[in-house]
């Protein structure tokens, strides 16, 4: 039988995981063969190691138009495609960004069409909140990465690993269905942090789920420390730094508020102290942390301009 969430004397801060380890891994791995979609067959021809044929793509792409056109429009930002002209068709897009960029930039097309549109109430995200909230953190990680000097190559995986980096989220809240509390009554209130309230409601965390879901994707391994690290930088060994960063997107586009219905349920540490705490030297912390309210600023008028107010 389920175990049920329940508040009361004997666990641990009054919580009862809903799950056990073993159940909350179980049930995990059946939510993702369950909603995880086969990959488009745009997908496996751009991810051919000696990168795809042309005629194979345009195929590919006649099969899969709706898919194609959220490509094409996401390879025209400046901050997919790093910028320039922009292409006519997903053959031009591919000459100009690379076989590399062009295959992330269809997974993350991929991922919006299939995996983040649906609401997440649980954290506070309404219909395609997940992405807007997902856009705005890679905006926010790639403008510190180029505050940082970081090379525009750096800077798109920072990107990518900063689209991936709350892909665990739809299997928590299918775990999570109407079996537990909201997450602010979870976290006690806001005292808690997103990966100990998910930790004492399902005993399993989304960060958890990133490796497994980039895995299952084929998603370049250099993508994942810097994604599912996001919260704890200090354990992503030489992606230390672009963790870090993406640790301070996401807190930016929380306090931008993108992508949230509801106030951000879980605790957080104000933006001056997460830039302070950036794994990078000193000096450059201090730039980061003078300049932080001004990047919240920019990345929503940067969120806007790429995908329009109120989108």
């Amino acid at each position: 039988m389920d175990k049920v969430f329940a508040f009361g004397p004997g666990t641990e801060n009054g919580l009862k995981p809903v799950f056990e380890r073993g159940e909350a891994e179980q049930r995990a791995s059946t939510v993702l063969a369950q909603t995880m979609k086969a990959l488009p067959a745009m997908v496996t021809e751009a991810s051919k190691p000696a990168g795809p044929e042309p005629e194979g793509l345009e195929t590919a792409i006649e099969a899969d138009p709706v898919l194609a056109a959220l490509v094409l429009s996401s390879g025209a930002s400046e901050f997919f495609g790093r910028g320039g002209d922009t292409p006519h068709n997903l053959l031009s897009l591919l000459e100009r960004v690379g076989v590399a960029a062009f295959r992330n930039i269809t997974f993350v097309a991929t991922f919006f069409r299939d995996l983040m549109v649906d609401p997440l109430p649980w954290y506070g995200y309404a219909e395609r909140g997940l992405w807007r909230h997902t856009l705005a953190t890679a905006i926010a990680s790639r403008k510190v990465g180029e505050a940082l000097g970081f090379h525009p190559m750096a800077c798109d995986l920072i990107f990518f690993g900063a689209v991936f980096h709350d892909i665990g989220k739809p299997t928590i809240q299918s775990l999570v269905a109407d079996r537990a509390p909201t997450a602010r009554e979870a976290s006690s209130d806001r005292q808690l942090n997103i990966l100990e309230t998910e930790r004492r409601t399902v005993n399993m965390t989304h960060t958890e789920l990133v490796p497994l879901i980039l895995d299952i994707y084929g998603i370049e391994h250099s993508i994942f420390g810097t994604a599912q690290h996001h919260h704890a930088p200090q354990r992503a060994g030489k992606h230390a730094i672009q963790a870090s960063i993406v640790q301070l997107g996401d807190q930016i586009a929380n306090a931008a508020g993108i992508g949230l219905e509801t106030e951000y349920p879980f605790a957080v540490t104000p933006l001056d102290k997460a830039a302070a705490k950036m794994n990078v030297q000193m000096e450059i912390c201090e730039s980061i942390r003078d300049v932080v309210g001004m990047l919240v600023a920019e990345v929503t008028t940067e969120f806007e301009r790429v995908l329009g107010p109120g989108t």
